[in-house]
């Protein structure tokens, strides 16, 4: 390892500050104060950026939805991309190979998310192989301690990993970064030798040859665990790139890559920077959309209510949304549907890639415009009369209807029955006989016929409300909560066992008869429904159980309501399988969640807007949101380690 440019620094004794002069320090503060007044502003911005110095740190940039894409945009007030490659050439057998930095790198293609058995996002060579570059979503402790947010290498057999910084202004560069190695396994062979070099852009076929500006080893454990840089003065142009490069150190074995991962991290500041203003929507936007999407996206009837034609409409945005957020291109849809090669369609002629970093720079730079900006209203799925259907609209009290039969009426609801009856010249059937009456309403509350005592009691009671008493001790039994808390538990897809579409693997849920004989409880509580609607949803936000020294019934009944978002199909204890099968207990969460409690069945908003129903697709997914802090395939739990107390 190699340390560039140490930093000199000195002191003043405190009887040398207070032999100071009065005068020289009045002097002193009025210079000062017309410096500050003359100097430009040094506020910094949320990117670190003060004054003339721009300022770029690699897993900041790499943050959140920057990394899905390679090369990474980053999100500073002046934009720079970081490039993630590999070399593609070396000499010699695996013992004492050498990897080639001739600048015939190429952008590592592959992106996966928990190769190597890390908690990670990664960019790699191909599926499960190195050279990698990986931003943790979760700590990992393979020797070194890897936190959140975090970038890890994994050096190759075959290639070294390059990251690449390209520089959008001129300037000054001071470049400070380390790189810090650990080793997963095994023991040998932990090390890598790193490079910090300097070029023009990639050239797979001619290459160039680099300028070294720092260079050394990392190795596991207390040899050289860190490699060091912060170099200075080196004048940078736009469009230059810094290389960043680490290798997998030969060491006459065959193994120089095993169990390899390093942790790196750089900071590049550009002192002295003039930064230009950012490209204008008449001058520079504009004549790329022109080009490539007015023709769908124009004045008349644009597609999917779209109109790019002036920034007040591209900020009004279509159905998805508004088309850009300014000053961030991780969220605009603009930039996601070019990037992704969904827009424009095959056969319009696609955006170039300077193209691109126009409308990326335009949107980090607030998308400057000349025209005056109108907030207009953002379109709307639903319309006025959508709103009217009596499904969506809040339950009022209705004046009762004038009935001519009064003697027939028990209750208002009878009323209403007996209005549409007579107006068909019709009325109620004549009163059942006490027999069939009885054995209606236990069978009817209990799911049960009455003992022919109880029909018997009953019959034989002449005294008022006698049937009356007959409905309250039906409620009262113990049988009136499983009987109708059969309906609820089937609209929360309960189930005690549980398949993977083959009867030879049927299993139990275990410890989900909790969440049934709670539903059961409820009922027979007579629980109001908003309460017991709630406590499904959010039991657990309802008590303090995480600072509780011990679970009291209430502790356990709270809990014991969340089985409602347990229910569901869940086999992602299976190791097998992965994201995919995280995503389906997502989704069916979703279908439980709006059929059991908003009565709506939205299954097909996860692929487009209902056709007869005001349910668009991005409501779905807006609703989907409020679950995926707890079902986050991100950082999943699997069902095993979901269980009821």
């Amino acid at each position: 390892m190699q340390q560039f440019f140490a930093t000199t620094s000195y002191s003043t004794s405190p009887q040398d500050v207070f032999e100071i002069s009065a005068v020289r320090l009045f002097i002193a503060l009025i210079l000062a104060v017309l410096f500050a007044l003359a100097a430009p502003a040094a506020a910094e911005d949320a990117s670190g950026n003060k004054g003339d110095i721009a300022r770029w740190k690699l897993s900041e940039d790499l943050a959140g939805d920057a990394f899905l894409e390679n090369p990474v945009f980053s999100q500073s007030v002046f934009p720079a991309e970081w490039h993630l490659l590999r070399t593609t050439r070396s000499e010699g057998p695996i013992e004492s190979r050498k990897w080639l930095r001739d600048g015939r790198y190429e952008r590592l293609g592959v992106h996966q998310q928990g190769a190597f058995n890390w908690p990670a996002k990664w960019w790699l060579f191909r599926d499960n192989t190195p050279p990698s570059v990986g931003r943790l979503i979760s700590t990992h402790k393979p020797g070194l301690t890897f936190e959140p947010g975090q970038i890890a290498l994994g050096t190759g057999p075959d290639h070294a990993v390059v990251i690449g910084w390209q520089s959008p202004v001129a300037g000054r560069l001071e470049i400070e970064g380390a790189f810090e190695h650990t080793e997963t396994c095994c023991g040998i062979n932990g090390q890598v030798n790193w490079y910090v070099e300097r070029g023009p852009a990639p050239d797979l076929e001619n290459g160039f040859e680099p300028k070294t500006l720092a260079s050394g080893r990392a190795a596991y454990g207390p040899d050289t665990p860190r490699g060091d840089f912060h170099i200075r003065d080196e004048i940078v142009a736009p469009g230059d790139f810094i290389y960043f490069i680490a290798d997998a150190r030969s060491d006459g074995t065959s193994h120089p890559h095993h169990g390899d991962g390093t942790r790196f991290d750089v900071t590049v500041r550009v002192h002295g920077v003039e930064f230009p203003d950012p490209p204008s929507f008449e001058k520079d936007v504009r004549p790329i959309l022109a080009t490539h999407c007015h023709g769908c996206h124009g004045d008349d009837t644009p597609e999917a209510q779209l109109n790019l034609t002036t920034l007040s409409e591209i900020l009004r945005g279509g159905e998805n949304g508004p088309a850009v957020v300014p000053g961030d291109t991780a969220t605009s849809l603009l930039v996601d549907v070019i990037a992704s090669g969904q827009m424009p369609p095959e056969g319009k002629g696609k955006v170039t890639r300077e193209e691109l970093r126009v409308i990326k720079q335009w949107i980090v730079g607030k998308t400057p415009a000349e025209e005056k900006v109108v907030a207009l209203p953002l379109r709307s799925h639903i319309s006025e009369e959508d709103r009217q259907f009596w499904a969506f609209k809040p339950p009022r009290k209705s004046a009762l209807p004038y009935v001519t039969h009064t003697d027939r009426v028990r209750n208002p609801i009878d009323v209403f029955l007996l209005d549409r009856l007579e107006r068909q010249g019709l009325s109620f059937a004549p009163d059942t006989d006490r027999h069939k009456l009885i054995r209606r309403a236990s069978l009817d509350l209990l799911g049960l016929p009455p003992t022919p005592e109880e029909v018997e009691s009953f019959v034989s009671d002449d005294r008022p409300g006698a049937y009356e008493r007959v409905i309250d001790r039906l409620l009262a039994s113990p049988r009136y909560g499983e009987r109708w808390g059969r309906h609820w538990l089937y609209n929360a897809g309960f189930s005690d066992t549980n398949w993977d579409g083959d009867a030879a693997t049927l299993y139990l849920n275990p410890g989900l008869w909790k969440y049934r004989n709670y539903v059961i409880r409820a009922f027979n509580d007579n629980r109001p429904i908003d309460r017991f609607l709630t406590e499904q949803l959010a039991g657990d936000e309802l008590i303090d159980w995480r600072s509780a020294t011990e679970y009291t019934d209430k502790h356990r009944e709270l809990l014991t309501a969340t089985g409602y978002l347990r229910a569901m199909e869940d086999h992602t204890d299976d190791p097998q399988y992965g994201v995919e099968k995280k995503y389906d207990v997502l989704f069916a969460v979703m279908e439980t969640f709006s059929s059991s409690m908003l009565g709506l069945t939205m299954d097909c908003c996860r692929c487009h807007s209902h056709k007869y129903d005001p349910l668009p697709q991005r409501d779905y997914y807006r609703l989907m949101a409020f679950f995926e802090s707890t079902f986050n395939v991100q950082h999943w739990v699997n069902r095993s380690q979901r269980m009821l107390p």
